[in-house]
């Protein structure tokens, strides 16, 4: 196991994750964000059971997704200096821990881009959602649409419980966020497979420093 691997193993086993005081379950993520609360517990996936590309293999970035403003790029070209953070969540509209954890990334995604990446919010939700969403929290970092889920299905990490078409769940991923390189390569990751975990910022702080 390299350095970078094992440090990523051991910040996704003890991670102190967030949660929003607004659901408990599926059927209740329609309430506001509520209050962001800090404990202890969560998923205890090493970082080779979890999901997705692995640390060292080029993630699937050459698909193109449209931001808030309807602007439809490849995923590549958003990278910053040093790559991209991409981070998975379900629904800007519905889903609390969401939003939750979006307006948390605010508070440092200045000091993000200083360090040489870019943010990029993905989830299928349509771009007239995520320009409110955007425009009512003042979010100040790139939100990308994934209509049909094609770069969740091509991440690999579509949350399988939720399999029936009718349901609003159905094509959320699993939340996770993938730190890549500029080359679109995987350095570090974290995919939670408990929709109601979150790493806080200063977590993926600390995943950020283990790509390197």
């Amino acid at each position: 196991m390299t350095k970078t691997s094992l440090l990523t193993t051991l910040l996704a086993s003890t991670f102190l994750l967030i949660s929003c005081s607004g659901a408990s379950n599926e059927s209740d993520n329609s309430g506001d964000t509520g209050g962001a609360t800090e404990y202890e517990g969560g998923d205890t996936l090493t970082v080779e059971e979890q999901p997705g590309p692995a640390i060292g293999d080029r993630a699937p970035v050459d698909l193109s997704l449209a931001d808030a403003d309807g602007n439809s790029v490849p995923v590549s070209e958003r990278t910053g200096e040093k790559g991209t953070i991409l981070v998975f969540t379900r629904s800007v509209d519905w889903c609390p821990y969401c939003q939750g954890q979006l307006k948390l990334l605010n508070d440092i995604a200045e000091d993000i881009g200083e360090k040489g990446y870019t943010i990029a919010g993905v989830s299928y939700d349509p771009v007239a959602s995520l320009k409110a969403f955007s425009n009512e929290q003042d979010i100040t970092y790139t939100l990308l649409s994934d209509d049909g889920s094609k770069l969740i299905d091509a991440f690999a990490i579509r949350d399988p419980q939720y399999a029936d078409p009718e349901s609003r769940a159905y094509g959320v991923p699993y939340a996770s966020i993938f730190v890549l390189d500029s080359d679109g390569v995987v350095r570090a990751k974290s995919v939670s497979s408990d929709y109601k975990n979150r790493p806080t910022n200063d977590e993926l702080q600390l995943l950020i420093e283990s790509a390197g």
